[in-house]
């Protein structure tokens, strides 16, 4: 079996673990009843949970509220549906079916896999990358744009003179940068397309180039800044860590049980 193939059946099953945890209380707040039925906390909260980024523009004074409504009206149409014997259906117990088989995937990676991921495993992961990290030079640097190389001579021109760069740059710059006179921040090589890349990089501090041309029009840049590019905080990817970690322990726990298992793939 490919890994792509391995990911992908693993796939929604992380996906849940990258949402917050939600756990379930000892003695559960009930929130609502439906014709006698509780709606508790637990369940809002892992219906919040599903919902995951859908609640992002709900102002959260409003979030039990809507979540209350769209639970009471589920088990409404439940309930509906159960008096006309729904249960019974072929259709349902298909759903019923995978939707077991969801849920047991989704609390094995949680609470087996996902509870494997611990802050020494992560802090170790940071620190062996933290040892492997090359040294990468990033500059800080500013640009006018303009759309012609006649325009960009002209400005080369006002430079050698004594213009001041942000003047022109505010002035003149027809880039998105030109309100902070022409800064771009700090960036690596990589960020930038290749001419503008080369150009600038081949500066040093102070430095102003020649107008240089690439497909957004031409540029004339000024280095502000050279140095070595900080190396990422642990908190900056601790996110990004953990969801790799949970991906690669999935994979291999795959792996392994599909070895152990017996499979019959009766139609290709």
């Amino acid at each position: 079996m490919s890994i792509k193939t391995l990911c992908a059946s693993v796939a929604l099953g992380v996906a849940l673990l990258s949402a917050p945890a939600t756990g379930f209380a000892a003695e559960d707040e009930i929130v609502a009843k439906v014709n006698g039925t509780a709606i508790t906390r637990a369940q809002l909260d892992y219906f919040a949970s599903e919902l995951g980024e859908r609640l992002n523009n709900v102002p959260p004074e409003q979030r039990d509220k809507i979540l209350i409504e769209q639970m009471i009206a589920r088990h409404l149409i439940a309930q509906a549906a159960e008096k006309l014997k729904l249960e019974k259906t072929k259709e349902f117990t298909t759903r019923q079916d995978f939707y077991r088989l969801r849920a047991l995937q989704e609390v094995y990676l949680t609470k087996v896999i996902g509870a494997s991921i611990t802050d020494e495993a992560l802090k170790k992961t940071y620190e062996e990358g933290l040892a492997k990290l090359e040294p990468e030079s990033e500059i800080r640097a500013r640009h006018i744009l303009v759309k012609t190389e006649a325009e960009a001579k002209a400005i080369s021109k006002e430079l050698e003179g004594g213009a001041d760069f942000i003047e022109l740059a505010k002035k003149k710059s027809i880039g998105p940068s030109n309100v902070n006179g022409g800064d771009l921040g700090y960036f690596g090589k990589d960020q930038m397309v290749p001419p503008f890349a080369e150009a600038a990089f081949a500066l040093k501090a102070g430095g102003v180039s020649k107008p240089v041309k690439t497909r957004f029009g031409w540029h004339v840049i000024k280095v502000e800044d050279v140095r070595e590019k900080p190396a990422p905080t642990f908190e900056d990817i601790r996110e990004s860590m953990r969801l790799a970690l949970l991906r690669n322990q999935a994979i291999e726990t795959v792996t392994n049980l599909r070895k152990a298992a017996k499979i019959e793939i009766i139609k290709k």
